[in-house]
């Protein structure tokens, strides 16, 4: 049943022309730490009705984040209503909608200048691409999130941090 459905989400992401800006298996990702925090599958099939809204975000992703940072890996996209409340999820997430990918640029070390990028495409293009930008980064403390990973959605222009609020938005200090 799942490779008909994958098959099919697919062909929707080839006739909505994103097919290939990541490899597609990984938009069915549920982040590994949640999947063995909350007892879940690591991967989940999004609702069919909801396939086409990632579409946006892989747009974003084709036409202003990927030549900023290079190749990118998606580390969790949608997620259920149970899997979100386990990871004590945002109530209204993005990545319930399927809106939303969680990403590591795959071939960034410097985190600092990661960010620091990211920000600056977020400032410059992000009002007119309704890009949010997750930056989860603290340059005061290193410790924090050391793969690199940010959230990127294309459903409004904002910005929020590790604690995700923005008052831990890192972009202020990196600008």
């Amino acid at each position: 049943m799942r490779a008909k459905e994958y098959a099919a989400f697919q062909a929707v992401l080839q006739k909505e022309g994103v097919a290939g800006i990541v490899p597609t298996w990984q938009l069915w990702r549920v982040d590994a730490q949640y999947a063995a925090r909350c007892g879940t599958d690591f991967f989940a099939t999004p609702p069919k009705e909801r396939w086409r809204d990632v579409v946006p975000t892989l747009k974003l992703l084709r036409d202003e984040v990927i030549p900023v940072t290079g190749p990118l890996e998606v580390v969790s996209g949608w997620r259920s209503p149970a899997i979100n409340a386990c990871v004590n999820g945002a109530s209204r997430s993005k990545h319930l909608e399927f809106k939303a990918l969680d990403l590591v640029a795959t071939n960034r070390r410097d985190r600092h200048k990661l960010y620091a990028d990211l920000c600056a495409l977020q400032s410059a293009t992000g009002r007119r691409s309704a890009m949010g930008l997750g930056a989860y980064f603290d340059p005061t403390d290193l410790s924090r999130n050391t793969e690199g990973r940010f959230h990127i959605d294309a459903s409004g222009y904002r910005t929020w941090g590790f604690d995700y609020t923005a008052k831990t938005n890192p972009c202020p200090k990196l600008g």
